[in-house]
């Protein structure tokens, strides 16, 4: 196919017809690349909750684990994979390569969507890194290339990554609507591609459909779309050096390579480590619980039994709302008047073990009774447990272990470790070690910590083949699920769209944050001749901004926090179109494609983004202050995103200055 001219420029526009193809496919590339990525922080809570199972839940350190799996392993993957792509850049040419970038990135957030457990998650998440990856560094060597006049070089590449933050700003907006319209879209359940989902009509799942938007119009846009001629000129004159990333630590590019790569994963790092943490912080902020519990107040005044119950919960605990026991217990006692299972087994607890109301073990035991013949799991082993140790009723082993064996068997991992410890000591039924280690096992996959020990000293008992029978019929355990009731799944639809709306809305603030700092940014990178001065334009306030808006403002007011996220968005998300003006002036044609990837996606993708594992494993931690996960989240973030932005500027006294406004051949 030959290749579209770039014919004289319109004056009023100073751009050809095809220029403004080629500026359009690239604000696509650019908005969507951040549309993809930001899908995560978003999704990350309601997906792991759907899928993840029971007892990982937020605060948890599994919880924390697999947030950062879903993180930091996509960005390994797409430094690698954009490693690579860099390399084909440079041999096959700018065009191909970030065409099929971007509809790779397009495409596996539709696979994502038909998840049914982490693991697919994951891997969906890996190929849209992967073409992410790819794209940035393909789009902006081949805009570099395909306007060679310097200063419109510079304000083409400013504004086109300025969009950017506009597809940070759609993302917010349409997971949005999502959840606030998403029961009314058509359940996605109809088409199981990797087995049963749960909830057909999870706003997340929408969401991450919405990212096969930008392959439409890139196919519809591609045959217009020309090669770099700078690169074509000296492929065909055979003169085009062969790319290698040794070549990118020769003597006159190793501080360069070094250098940029350090502070390209320190804005990155500043970007994955805080920023993307904030709609997992904003759950916990006073004002966001506050509007759960009126919602759910109104909802219990219409009849509904589980608001009733959970409201209740709030109470007892004091969220959202201030701590009141008599009046969590009212509203147990009316929930469990009503056969609420749930409100039983809670208030059962409470006759028991709560020193604000009297005690009263024939009542506990009364409801603990009739909340698991309703085949409630957590009652049943509660009951069991009463009966293990003869306490309101006379002891019955066997009927402790026949109510263990029925919560087990629905996957309570206490009951399983009960039923696994009984099994191992032999009481109240036959000793059975491999079913023991069985029980055990699957306990210990739900991180159970005295099943995990446990099996540690009974794995020294079995002999190999016995270890391989147990493992196998604990592979092949499906749990008896029990399908929510309506007013169930209404009461988590209440408190899961609150909550999503509000990270949402603090997420387009954000996002507005980052696109006044890539205006800024386009703006001056014109005006101002030393890069180092214009980094650090950026990276100076950030310094007092981050601690103050993380340490204070998301743990203290939503209002203060999207004044405070706005700052922190311009002044981290301007740090990106940066790079984007700056890498391809130090990094000559046949390494330009190669040099930006191992910038970009070794010192962003893959370094930059293991802060998002770091931010989540250290705020799980006990020595993180804070009272509630949301605060030690915000606690960390803070401390995060201060050391990225000092690293990062310590690092800018030795950052190269280009040699010239041209690019180096």
């Amino acid at each position: 196919m030959p290749e579209p001219e770039l014919s004289s420029p319109s004056p009023l526009l100073r751009l050809t017809r095809v220029q403004w193809i080629i500026c359009i496919v690239a604000i696509i590339g650019f908005a969507f690349d951040i549309y993809e990525l930001l899908m995560l922080p978003l999704i990350v809570r309601p997906a792991l909750l759907e899928l993840a199972g029971q007892g990982v839940v937020p605060g948890t350190r599994e919880f924390g684990e697999q947030v950062g799996r879903l993180f930091y392993i996509p960005a390994v993957a797409g430094g690698i994979f954009g490693l690579m792509g860099g390399w084909l850049i440079d041999r096959l040419g700018r065009r191909r390569v970030l065409v099929w970038s971007i509809l790779i990135y397009s495409v596996s957030p539709l696979g994502a969507a038909f998840s049914t457990t982490v693991n697919q998650l994951l891997f969906f998440r890996c190929t849209t890194f992967i073409g992410v990856s790819v794209e940035f560094v393909a789009a902006v060597a081949w805009l570099a290339e395909l306007f060679p006049e310097p200063k419109q070089r510079e304000k083409v590449l400013g504004f086109t990554q300025a969009f950017s933050s506009v597809g940070g700003i759609m993302i917010a907006f349409v997971n949005g609507l999502l959840v606030t319209y998403a029961d009314k879209l058509p359940a996605l359940g109809l088409w199981d591609l990797f087995g049963s989902i749960d909830n057909p009509h999870a706003a997340w799942r929408y969401t991450l459909v919405s990212g096969l938007i930008p392959a439409i119009p890139i196919m519809i846009l591609l045959p217009f779309l020309p090669e770099s001629p700078m690169w074509l000129k000296k492929r065909t004159e055979g003169t085009l050096k062969r790319p290698s990333i040794l070549a990118l630590f020769a003597p006159e590019l190793r501080r360069t390579t070094l250098i940029t790569t350090l502070m390209f994963a320190m804005s990155y790092g500043a970007a994955f480590g805080a920023l993307q943490a904030i709609p997992r912080i904003v759950p916990g902020l006073l004002e966001v619980q506050q509007e759960i519990t009126g919602k759910l107040s109104i909802e219990h005044k219409a009849g509904n039994v589980a608001a009733g119950s959970t409201l209740a919960e709030r109470l007892q605990k004091g969220i959202g709302v201030e701590r009141d026991m008599d009046g969590a217990v009212k509203l147990y006692e009316e929930a469990s008047a009503k056969g609420y299972a749930p409100a039983q087994n809670q208030l059962a607890k409470l006759y028991l073990e709560i020193q604000d109301i009297p005690k009263d073990a024939d009542k506990a035991v009364e409801l603990f009774r009739e909340s698991a013949e309703q085949e409630f799991a957590p009652a049943q082993f509660e009951l069991g447990r009463l009966f293990l140790e003869g306490q309101g009723v006379s002891k019955d082993v066997q009927q402790a272990v026949a109510l263990f064996r029925q919560a087990a068997e629905k996957g309570l991992a206490p009951a399983q470790d009960a039923l696994g410890t009984a099994y191992l000591q032999g009481d109240g039924i036959e000793r059975d070690l491999e079913k023991a280690y069985q029980w055990l096992y699957l306990a210990s996959k739900q991180k159970h910590s005295a099943a995990q020990q446990s099996l540690k000293n009974l794995k020294k008992q079995l002999l190999p083949e016995q270890l391989a029978k147990s493992q196998q019929k604990a592979q092949n355990f499906k749990p008896q699920k029990t399908p929510p009731t309506e007013e169930e799944k209404k009461v988590k639809s209440i408190i899961g769209r609150t909550i999503q709306a509000n990270a949402a809305n603090v997420t387009k603030v954000q996002e507005l944050g980052g696109l006044a700092g890539r205006v800024a940014l386009a703006f001056l990178v014109v005006v101002i001749v030393s890069r180092r001065m214009l980094i650090r334009l950026f990276q100076v306030p950030g310094l007092v901004v981050m601690p103050i808006v993380f340490a204070y403002a998301a743990t203290t007011n939503i209002d203060y926090l999207y004044v405070g996220v706005f700052f922190a968005g311009l002044l981290t998300v301007g740090q990106f179109s940066f790079w984007g003006n700056y890498l391809p002036r130090v990094f000559p044609l046949h390494l330009r494609g190669t040099g930006q990837s191992f910038t970009a996606n070794i010192g962003g993708r893959m370094l930059g983004t293991f802060f998002a594992w770091v931010t989540a494993t250290i705020a799980v931690q006990d020595f993180v202050p804070g009272g509630s996960p949301s605060v030690k989240l915000a606690y960390t973030a803070a401390t995060v995103g201060f050391a990225v932005y000092l690293i990062g500027f310590i690092a800018s006294f030795w950052l190269p200055e280009p040699e010239t406004a041209e690019l180096p051949e």
